[in-house]
């Protein structure tokens, strides 16, 4: 039996970023790591610059670089013998 797994702001979508802007407060997400040049994790207004062909489906995509991170803590302990679906 498949456990359907639910991640809150899949998509980064919650919130309304013009393309280019950014925000380190990702709505749904926990950022850690240093918030300057070492990395930075956050959501991003996706502009033709950041990326190459269609890889963004929405308006907005996450990012994380060197020491920064996004997470979430979903609602299922992992388990090796059980199958998951993301939703």
């Amino acid at each position: 039996q498949v456990r359907d797994v639910t991640v809150s702001n899949p998509s980064f979508e919650s919130q309304t970023l013009s393309p280019g802007s950014y925000d380190y407060s990702v709505t749904g997400w926990n950022s850690s790591g240093y918030q300057g040049t070492s990395g930075q994790a956050g959501v991003q207004g996706a502009a033709a610059a950041n990326y190459l062909g269609n890889t963004v489906l929405g308006a907005n995509f996450g990012f994380a670089s060197g020491i920064s991170t996004l997470s979430q803590t979903l609602s299922e302990t992992f388990d090796s013998a059980k199958d998951y679906q993301l939703t």
